[in-house]
């Protein structure tokens, strides 16, 4: 349901924008007559350990059936995280939560998505996190290593897929590119790279859910 409102504040299109506290929007409640979906009081989402908590609190609702967080690598092409039945219709308070266990790594973006008993859908604003490409699914041994040691890792992986290694050495230049398959699961990998100089390098490893980085020292 989209209609036009004033809150008093300002005028604008209701949908599912988050509110200021001081001077609310809109988009759920009766607002000078009209009827509308859902007042979103706030959304937010945090990174809490290794996931990303996302909370949101509505001040009333009217025929919601139901919302869906989701999320993107992006902040364009969205994907499902999670859905979440609705209050229906009520003038109370209702605080809602989820934790996505497996975000993206790096800078991703997350968002809610109400929809009315009669399929009429809206939008919240878009929340954005930083998920440490540090990652328990990521383990390198020996390290430190020598030059001409062969390097070891093992790698969890939530999907068959291919994915890209590369080494950036103490003075910020990258290393050429391996590219690797690797199955669902635990994956055990060797290679020999070639180090110029000894130091601390960092490892990159490109996956279809972002990018994980270690360091690691050659003596």
């Amino acid at each position: 349901m989209v209609v036009d409102v004033s809150n008093g504040c300002t005028s604008a299109q209701a949908s599912l924008a988050v509110t200021g506290q001081a001077c609310p929007a809109f988009f759920g409640g009766i607002s000078d007559g009209f009827a509308v979906p859902v007042t979103l009081v706030s959304f937010t989402a945090k990174v809490v350990g290794s996931g990303v908590e996302v909370n949101w609190i509505t001040a009333s609702e009217l025929n919601n059936d139901y919302f869906q967080v989701e999320k993107s690598k992006d902040g364009k092409e969205f994907l499902p995280v999670r859905k979440v039945k609705g209050a229906g219709t009520t003038s109370r308070t209702s605080n809602y939560n989820i934790v996505d266990e497996k975000p993206y790594r790096g800078i991703s973006y997350y968002r809610l998505s109400q929809t009315d008993f009669d399929g009429s859908k809206t939008y919240s604003k878009v929340a954005s996190v930083n998920v440490d490409g540090k990652d328990d699914n990521l383990k390198l041994y020996p390290n430190p290593l020598r030059s001409g040691d062969m390097l070891r890792f093992e790698y969890v992986s939530e999907r068959e897929e291919i994915i890209k290694i590369t080494w950036i050495d103490p003075a910020g230049n990258a290393g050429d590119k391996e590219e690797f398959h690797v199955k669902e699961g635990e994956n055990k990998i060797s290679f020999a790279p070639h180090f110029n100089s000894k130091g601390v390098y960092i490892i990159q490893v490109q996956t279809s859910q972002g990018e994980l980085s270690m360091r690691f020292i050659v003596l």
